[in-house]
């Protein structure tokens, strides 16, 4: 039986306008290994430390995009119009982007967000009785997803702020196949 981790990111949380990304991405394996291994030969081939939406170039993401388009995965992405309750935007997108879901194995979530935003997650889960005890804060360094994650994030985010933008048609046309996207609204 094939088992989801799941690995977050966000995009624009921060900022006053625009728009703010959630992005869950779901990837299906027989073994983790095969997906990190992957997508490290993407970084490898195009010669970046690590797929990082913010820190490549337009024609590296097109290149990048076009790769891990390929790889087995599937994401869902929230998202709202700035500003936003971060806190509440977060609840709203576990909700419904990740209680819908019933074989998942492990949910990782970008290491650099602060403690609270991991118990937030497990109280969410354990309020619907599901297991919290694979829900790890990670190093995007340490596991692949949570890289492939920023850059779903990032692509639609950028995508959503700048519709004319030649780029951001080009990218985010390459990825919509593995892109689900729903608009959220806070109350």
């Amino acid at each position: 039986m094939k088992l989801n981790t799941v690995c977050i990111d966000e995009s624009g949380i921060t900022s006053k306008n625009g728009h703010s990304t959630f992005a869950l991405v779901y990837i299906e394996y027989s073994c983790e290994e095969e997906f990190d291994s992957s997508v490290i030969a993407v970084e490898e081939k195009y010669r970046i430390d690590k797929i990082h939406w913010s820190e490549m170039s337009w024609k590296v993401r097109e290149k990048v995009a076009s790769d891990i388009s390929k790889l087995d995965f599937k994401s869902r992405v929230s998202i709202f119009k700035n500003p936003i309750n971060v806190d509440e935007s977060l609840l709203l997108s576990i909700k419904y982007l990740i209680l819908s879901e019933d074989k998942i194995k492990n949910i990782y979530i970008d290491g650099d967000k602060p403690e609270k935003f991991v118990g937030k997650i497990k109280n969410i889960l354990r309020s619907k009785n599901l297991p919290v005890k694979n829900v790890k804060g990670l190093d995007d360094k340490k596991f692949s997803g949570l890289r492939v994650a920023d850059f779903v994030a990032g692509c639609v985010r950028y995508y959503y702020d700048n519709p004319e933008s030649d780029n951001s048609i080009k990218v985010f046309n390459i990825m919509k196949s593995r892109i689900s996207i729903t608009h959220m609204n806070q109350n």
